[in-house]
């Protein structure tokens, strides 16, 4: 419903979301609204970051260092650190999202 008042297709996308605690069971359709809304706004945000439909995971590390939020001396310290410490360009790429949270 959200997805269509929105005219934003998810039919392309495989979302999961995780809820927690697992162990509670979800009663009724109570959340799915605030759900799909919450995915809708993530895609948007994604295809504004990168200019085009995306999934976060599918972004690739120069696209990713271009679009983030560090600085040149910034990128520099990452890429030497990880160079030192031996990381790879996905364990760099999730640093990258740790900062972009924070």
């Amino acid at each position: 419903m959200a997805a269509a008042l929105t005219r934003f297709s998810l039919s392309s996308h495989k979302i999961i979301i995780h809820l927690s605690p697992a162990e509670l069971k979800e009663n009724g359709p109570m959340f799915d609204l605030a759900m799909a809304i919450s995915v809708i706004i993530s895609l948007k945000e994604l295809k504004k970051r990168y200019g085009r439909e995306i999934g976060n995971s599918r972004v690739s590390y120069d696209t990713l260092l271009k679009t983030s939020s560090l600085t040149a001396e910034q990128q520099r310290t990452l890429q030497k650190f990880s160079y030192k410490k031996n990381w790879s360009n996905r364990t760099q790429i999730k640093m990258i999202r740790l900062v972009q949270t924070i």
